[in-house]
């Protein structure tokens, strides 16, 4: 049985979720998002069809909200989605099934996966350890197992949520939420700056930009106005000198976050024009 895979990844949590189910379930086929919404259609031809993305704000990236909208799911037997995250509760998947139920579908299996954070703006973010990247590694491993067994012989599978809670996932979460996307992240992309001195001008920033809203000028990173970021934050946690900033907050004091496995060449590949394939 055929099965697809599309991702959205940021900074490699995602992407390595994927590429560790591609490993386990033959016959699987990545395929990008951003690639994918590059189609005037997007078509897909699994008989299973997986989503793999990251939470932001407690909600979906949008990204991912607008690629579920469009993607023809016509013959498709079996969806499951996989949501990696800090560890807070949400209804993405609930939301999810929104979509999908205007497509007469819903999700088969979903998970939530506990990744380490890349958004160092949050007051409670840490830099992990070698320690805690193992224990978190492991555990992915281990949630994964389930799910294989699930998807391989097609059947529903919807753990419970250790993170559950009522209060934050139906009241607190969806407003902030709601008020994060209005907002465009609290006007996140217009605080975005350069640190000219730690610059080197090496142009990662601008590869891995999954909005392509980033042009190097003069050997120094633009974001232009013209183009909605996709807050993906790639751009801060690739750079090797860590000089993208945010404005008003502390991230000149704050560590990056990028999963270890995923360059910045498997990230901007995500951008890979999928218009004219089949």
């Amino acid at each position: 049985m055929s099965i697809q895979i599309y991702y959205f990844s940021g900074t490699g949590n995602s992407l390595h979720v994927a590429r560790e189910l591609e490993k386990r379930i033959p016959g699987t086929t990545l395929i990008p998002i951003i690639g994918a919404l590059k189609n005037k259609e997007i078509a897909t031809n699994g008989e299973m069809i997986g989503f793999i993305f990251p939470i932001y704000a407690f909600g979906l990236p949008s990204p991912v909200e607008k690629f579920l909208k469009r993607v023809d799911l016509n013959f498709t037997s079996y969806l499951f989605a996989v949501a990696t995250r800090g560890g807070s509760p949400c209804r993405v998947f609930r939301d999810i099934d929104k979509i999908l139920r205007k497509k007469g579908k819903s999700l088969d299996a979903s998970l939530f996966i506990d990744m380490p954070s890349n958004y160092m703006l949050l007051p409670s973010f840490e830099e992990e350890t070698p320690e805690s990247l193992t224990q978190y590694e492991t555990h992915l491993q281990q949630e994964l197992n389930p799910l294989q067994d699930a998807i391989t012989h097609e059947q529903k599978y919807f753990p419970e949520d250790l993170h559950k809670s009522f209060f934050k996932e139906n009241a607190l979460f969806p407003i902030i939420t709601w008020i994060a996307q209005k907002t465009r992240y609290f006007g996140q992309e217009k605080k975005l700056y350069v640190d000219s001195e730690c610059c080197s001008g090496c142009g990662i920033c601008e590869k891995v930009c999954l909005a392509e809203k980033i042009k190097l000028e003069n050997g120094k990173p633009t974001w232009s106005q013209k183009v909605q970021c996709s807050f993906c934050f790639a751009c801060i946690n690739y750079c090797p000198a860590q000089a993208i900033q945010v404005k008003r907050s502390k991230s000149p004091e704050r560590g990056r976050y990028h999963h270890s496995a995923i360059s910045p060449a498997e990230i901007a590949g995500q951008k890979i024009d999928l218009s004219d394939e089949k």
